[in-house]
């Protein structure tokens, strides 16, 4: 019966307390999130228990949980908790352990990558050299235009635009190594 209902269709029945429905959600996505835990944690055992456990905290606030994309939150909550399962047991130092419980309108992968890309950036900046580095963050950090900047350096603004090309130019070289990898990675545990 529930092969044929949408995601929101069976989120709207286990509202309604329907275990059918619930069982056919299990059924639909704990193999995939099952693969997810997996891949990330290296524990088979770890992995039947994220799923379970996440499974289990959908049942019991079903009443509660305002979920628009259940893939989505299923598997942001798989991969939270096989970080979040590595990180108590400290066989590898994940840098997520630092992450927000509380929701904050991100889930807890956006907060980490925005994290992630952020200390990327300024340290990539940090790179810089002095003068390209200073003009840099004076127009893309703190918003000063060309001129703003050439005043209050004391530099033409041909060499202030000049140091903002090289500026990127580096920087964005620098990212684009970071993001190959940063999907190279995303592809691997996916």
């Amino acid at each position: 019966m529930y092969t044929q209902c949408s995601d929101a269709e069976i989120i709207e029945f286990i509202k309604k307390d329907d275990a059918t429905a619930f069982s056919a959600l299990h059924q639909r996505y704990a193999r995939s999130c099952h693969n997810v835990a997996f891949k990330i944690t290296k524990d088979l055992q770890a992995a039947e228990d994220i799923v379970q456990d996440i499974f289990m905290s959908l049942w019991k606030n079903r009443a509660t949980h305002q979920i628009e994309d259940i893939s989505k939150y299923l598997f942001t909550c798989t991969k939270y908790g096989a970080i979040r399962f590595l990180s108590k047991s400290k066989r590898t130092y994940m840098p997520g352990e630092q992450m927000p419980e509380q929701a904050t309108g991100k889930t807890p992968e956006d907060i980490y990558n925005s994290k992630f890309l952020m200390e990327r950036l300024h340290a990539e900046i940090n790179k810089l050299p002095e003068k390209c580095r200073t003009v840099f963050i004076d127009s893309k950090l703190n918003g000063f235009s060309a001129k703003q900047i050439a005043e209050e350096r004391g530099l033409s603004p041909r060499t202030v635009e000049k140091q903002l090309e090289t500026g990127m130019g580096k920087v964005k070289k620098s990212l684009e190594k970071v993001a190959t990898l940063f999907f190279l990675a995303i592809a691997i545990f996916f």
